[in-house]
Order: structure tokens, then sequence, then C-alpha cells
């Protein structure tokens, strides 16, 4: 199974770039080929961390194979949307700066207006030559928002992947 199989690529590369390793409950959840997946945990589980290194791995494995892929990450408030956006972003940095293998040939920016949002494209697909040029091609994206009342700062975006931190506290109708 290709999930399975990218799962598993995916939690090599975090041992390898960050030295983590999941404990039994988040290997179960990082593993699972099911479309919907939740975790009903209680509190100092994991599920943040868990989390940003399945965001930021799938991220970075998408970059690789040079295909599109965008994850939403939507939380009942801005800064909880961040704390995870943030710990994403961390681990992209990392593994950028220690020049893995897992990076090689590729570039990444970041934006926090009007909400974080994560690029990471291969090296050779920038729009020119020039290093601050803006990335072109096939991106992998990572953007933060807010559920808020109503779902209306999600309204127009789409996403291969959505991510929903804190699902109980987002209203039911941004749910739907």
């Amino acid at each position: 199974d290709e999930r399975r199989e990218s799962a598993r690529e995916r939690l090599i590369l975090a041992h390898e770039v960050w030295g983590w390793s999941p404990h039994r409950g988040q290997e179960r959840l990082l593993r699972c080929p099911a479309q919907i997946r939740v975790a009903a945990c209680g509190r100092r589980w994991g599920k943040t961390e868990a989390l940003s290194v399945d965001v930021a791995t799938l991220a970075l494995a998408e970059a690789r194979a040079g295909r599109e892929c965008r994850q939403l990450i939507i939380a009942p408030t801005d800064s909880q949307a961040r704390i995870l956006g943030d710990l994403v972003l961390r681990r992209i940095y990392t593994a950028f700066d220690q020049c893995s293998h897992w990076t090689d040939g590729l570039a990444w920016e970041m934006h926090r207006m009007p909400a974080l949002r994560i690029a990471l494209r291969r090296e050779a697909e920038r729009a020119s030559s020039k290093s601050n040029a803006p990335l072109a091609g096939p991106v992998s994206e990572i953007c933060c928002r807010t559920a808020g009342r109503d779902g209306g700062s999600l309204r127009g975006l789409w996403a291969h992947r959505i991510v929903v931190d804190e699902a109980s506290r987002v209203p039911d109708t941004v749910m739907a």
C-alpha cells in the first residue's frame, strides 16, 4: 500500500533529520491509511508533536518527488493554528539547516502575513537564477488558518489534506 510505504519512509526521515521516534500510539496514528484520522487523546500524549512531524515530512516528501501538495492547518484561533505551524516551520528549518540528503535540491520560503505559509519546491524550478526569486513549479505548501466563528477565513481555499487541531472547538458549521 502506497500510503503505508510513504508513512514508513517519512518516519525514517523524521528519525534521521530530527532524531524523532514516535511512541506506539503515535506510530499507529501516522501509519494509519484511513483518509480521515482522529486522535482523541489526553494531554501530553504528543498529538501536536506527531502532527508537526506528519505535516513536515509529507511536505518534504512531496517536494522531493516534484508533486504538488497543499496542506491546510486549521484551528479554532489564529494563535492555536500558529502553534502547530511554528513547530512545522522549525522542523523544515532544521531539515534545511542540516543540509541532509532529504533536502538536497530543494528550496523553501516562508511568509507570515496574512497567515503562516510555508512553500517547498525543487531548487531547479526557481523562476530565475536569482537566489531571492520566487519559487516556481509544483509546490508543496502548508497554510495555517483560523476557523473563526463561521469559517470565513477559509473561503476560497483548497487543499489536498486538511489537519484540524482542537477539532472539538471548531464550530460544526465550519466542519460541515
